[in-house]
């Protein structure tokens, strides 16, 4: 038949929220068809990590202050949410460390970004053999 009809998004299915229904344990706990993430490809977790950030000001002496940086991350196979705000120097010490703690399958950027941030985030995950996808 040919007319008029609706279109309506009713799923968005990304490589972090995609297995959310297959258990990601690092025992390789499995879900109710004994599908396991886990033992398919090593990982222990499935974040989406956001990241924010805000120039600092300026300090009297006219040094940087720092960026704040604003980061979410949340797990969609266990339903674990994180989240942190600091300000942090130019060589971005305290992302790198959220970021190695937290390990996440995709990381997206809220622009406008420096480009330390940028730097760190391409330094980690840039590369086609990272798995990470970057938005």
């Amino acid at each position: 038949k040919s007319g008029v009809f609706e279109r309506r998004l009713v799923g968005l299915y990304t490589r972090s929220t995609l297995e959310a229904g297959v258990a990601i344990a690092s025992e390789a706990s499995t879900n109710d068809e004994g599908e396991s993430a886990a033992a398919q490809d090593g990982r222990t977790s499935a974040y989406l990590l956001c990241v924010a950030e805000r120039p600092g000001d300026e300090n009297d002496d006219g040094s940087d202050r720092g960026t704040r940086i604003g980061v979410a991350a949340i797990d969609a196979s266990t339903g674990d949410v994180r989240h942190d705000e600091f300000v942090d120097t130019r060589m971005r010490p305290g992302l790198e460390a959220r970021l190695l703690l937290t390990s996440p399958q995709e990381v997206l950027v809220v622009e406008p970004v420096s480009s330390a941030t940028s730097k760190m985030i391409d330094a980690m995950y840039g590369g086609s053999t990272s798995g990470v996808r970057v938005e």
